[in-house]
Protein backbone atom coordinates (compact mmCIF):
# COMPACT_ATOMS: atom_id res chain seq x y z
CA UNK A 1 0.00 0.00 0.00
CA UNK A 2 1.34 3.36 -0.99
CA UNK A 3 1.66 6.00 1.64
CA UNK A 4 -0.29 9.18 1.10
CA UNK A 5 1.66 12.34 0.84
CA UNK A 6 1.17 15.05 3.39
CA UNK A 7 -0.45 17.22 0.73
CA UNK A 8 -3.01 14.51 -0.09
CA UNK A 9 -3.81 14.03 3.60
CA UNK A 10 -4.20 17.79 4.03
CA UNK A 11 -6.53 17.94 1.00
CA UNK A 12 -8.67 15.12 2.44
CA UNK A 13 -8.79 16.80 5.83
CA UNK A 14 -9.76 20.16 4.32
CA UNK A 15 -12.34 18.44 2.12
CA UNK A 16 -13.92 16.73 5.12
CA UNK A 17 -13.99 20.01 7.05
CA UNK A 18 -15.57 21.72 4.06
CA UNK A 19 -18.24 19.02 3.87
CA UNK A 20 -19.00 19.32 7.60
CA UNK A 21 -19.22 23.10 7.38
CA UNK A 22 -21.50 22.97 4.33
CA UNK A 23 -23.73 20.44 6.09
CA UNK A 24 -23.93 22.58 9.23
CA UNK A 25 -24.53 25.73 7.18
CA UNK A 26 -27.27 23.92 5.28
CA UNK A 27 -28.96 22.99 8.56
CA UNK A 28 -28.60 26.53 9.85
CA UNK A 29 -30.01 28.01 6.65
CA UNK A 30 -32.93 25.55 6.71
CA UNK A 31 -33.76 26.46 10.32
CA UNK A 32 -33.51 30.16 9.44
CA UNK A 33 -35.85 29.69 6.47
CA UNK A 34 -38.38 27.88 8.68
CA UNK A 35 -38.15 30.61 11.34
CA UNK A 36 -38.65 33.28 8.68
CA UNK A 37 -41.74 31.47 7.36
CA UNK A 38 -43.17 31.14 10.89
CA UNK A 39 -42.42 34.79 11.62
CA UNK A 40 -44.10 35.87 8.39
CA UNK A 41 -47.22 33.85 9.26
CA UNK A 42 -47.25 35.33 12.76
CA UNK A 43 -46.78 38.82 11.33
CA UNK A 44 -49.75 38.36 8.98
CA UNK A 45 -51.88 36.99 11.83
CA UNK A 46 -50.99 39.96 14.04
CA UNK A 47 -51.76 42.39 11.21
CA UNK A 48 -55.18 40.79 10.77
CA UNK A 49 -55.87 40.92 14.51
CA UNK A 50 -54.75 44.56 14.66
CA UNK A 51 -57.02 45.40 11.73
CA UNK A 52 -59.97 43.69 13.44
CA UNK A 53 -59.34 45.46 16.75
CA UNK A 54 -58.89 48.82 15.02
CA UNK A 55 -62.14 48.43 13.10
CA UNK A 56 -63.94 47.42 16.31
CA UNK A 57 -62.58 50.40 18.23
CA UNK A 58 -63.47 52.79 15.42
CA UNK A 59 -66.99 51.40 15.22
CA UNK A 60 -67.53 51.62 18.98
CA UNK A 61 -66.02 55.12 19.04
CA UNK A 62 -68.37 56.32 16.32
CA UNK A 63 -71.37 54.85 18.16
CA UNK A 64 -70.28 56.47 21.43
CA UNK A 65 -69.83 59.87 19.80
CA UNK A 66 -73.20 59.61 18.07
CA UNK A 67 -74.85 58.70 21.38
CA UNK A 68 -73.09 61.54 23.18
CA UNK A 69 -74.10 64.05 20.50
CA UNK A 70 -77.69 62.85 20.65
CA UNK A 71 -77.78 63.12 24.46
CA UNK A 72 -76.17 66.55 24.32
CA UNK A 73 -78.73 67.78 21.78
CA UNK A 74 -81.53 66.43 23.98
CA UNK A 75 -80.08 68.15 27.02
CA UNK A 76 -79.60 71.42 25.13
CA UNK A 77 -83.23 71.26 24.06
CA UNK A 78 -84.43 70.62 27.62
CA UNK A 79 -82.24 73.48 28.91
CA UNK A 80 -83.86 75.83 26.41
CA UNK A 81 -87.30 74.59 27.45
CA UNK A 82 -86.36 74.90 31.12
CA UNK A 83 -87.02 71.25 31.94
CA UNK A 84 -83.40 70.03 32.26
CA UNK A 85 -82.50 67.97 35.29
CA UNK A 86 -79.22 67.85 37.18
CA UNK A 87 -79.28 64.06 36.85
CA UNK A 88 -79.30 64.28 33.05
CA UNK A 89 -76.46 66.82 33.15
CA UNK A 90 -74.42 64.51 35.39
CA UNK A 91 -75.15 61.58 33.10
CA UNK A 92 -73.93 63.48 30.03
CA UNK A 93 -70.79 64.63 31.85
CA UNK A 94 -70.10 61.02 32.84
CA UNK A 95 -70.42 59.89 29.21
CA UNK A 96 -68.14 62.73 28.10
CA UNK A 97 -65.47 61.62 30.56
CA UNK A 98 -65.74 58.04 29.28
CA UNK A 99 -65.02 59.22 25.74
Amino acid sequence: MAKKSIIDEAKELLSSWKSEIEEKDGDILERKRKRDEENEKLNEELKNQFKTVTEDINEKGKKAIELFNEEFKEFSKTVKEGTASLYKKAEIEKHAEQL
